[in-house]
């Protein structure tokens, strides 16, 4: 008679997410690097919770949230609760952001084993290439395999995010295709941001944020694919302000702060 393997997989919704420079982070001493990421995981987490109690969608406020950190990668999973997991994501995308911080990734749904000592399966797999191949820029892709796997629930339609709380997209179309979590959103969604009230304060803090990062990235002379990650940023923010018709907080890339990007963009 076979042992039972106290190992076997099982199915579950992954968040696997990478912060960008890390590198460059922890040469030059960032010494509260961890301790935002840990504020940072905590505060989304319990957000995302709160938010969906509100709405009405917890039964069961013991189901865990499985979370693991190591150098540059976040893994965060859970079994059940795929809304709580693409608010926290977002949440913490935002919450990251205002402090300099840039994230990228991938939510999707595979079998996992999310042990105390270790992680292992097709899902840790899947996760990782979706994260360094597809997703390349500071966007958390949303993967066909999570959407399945809501669907496949028979409670909320994955396509009810796109127009939940009005007229407030919390995923987007991308340029090639891919879908991506809307984490400007998502952070006005639940309404508990910090400073700004409005979509707009949000977006003109956001500009000021990106724009600080495209000057830090001239002067260090980073590579080519750090500018590529910035202009994603740029385009992403832009296309927010012309959806919501707020044009004075829009990037203007071709100002002369930024023509080395227009320029290196324009002959690339």
């Amino acid at each position: 008679m076979s042992k039972t393997n106290k190992f076997n997989t099982e199915p579950y919704y992954i968040a696997y997410i990478d912060i960008l420079g890390y590198k460059e982070i922890v040469k030059r001493g960032d010494e509260h690097l961890a301790e935002t990421i840990d504020l940072f995981l905590t505060e989304a987490e319990q957000i995302a919770r709160d938010n969906q109690k509100v709405c009405g969608c917890i039964t069961d406020i013991n189901e865990e949230i499985f979370i693991k950190a190591f150098a540059d990668n976040i893994i965060i999973c859970t079994k059940k609760y795929w809304d709580i997991l693409f608010i926290m994501v977002g949440l913490l995308q935002y919450f990251m952001l205002k402090k300099g911080y840039y994230l990228r990734g991938a939510l999707c749904h595979s079998n996992l084993y999310f042990g105390d000592k270790f992680i292992f399966g097709e899902g840790i797999i899947l996760a990782h290439e979706i994260e360094s191949k597809i997703a390349k820029y500071p966007r958390i892709i949303l993967h066909s395999s999570y959407m399945k796997a809501v669907n496949d629930q028979k409670v909320v339609p994955f396509s009810l995010l796109a127009s939940v709380a009005g007229m407030l997209p919390l995923y987007l179309n991308d340029f090639d295709g891919y879908m991506y979590v809307n984490y400007m959103y998502i952070a006005q969604f639940t309404q508990l941001t910090g400073y700004e009230s409005s979509i707009e304060e949000m977006l003109m803090f956001h500009k000021e944020k990106i724009e600080r990062s495209i000057k830090d990235c001239e002067a260090q002379c980073l590579q080519k694919d750090c500018m590529e990650k910035f202009l994603w940023c740029v385009q992403y923010h832009n296309r927010l302000c012309s959806e919501d018709g707020i044009p004075q907080c829009i990037i203007d890339i071709v100002n002369p702060d930024f023509r080395w990007l227009y320029n290196w963009h324009k002959d690339d």
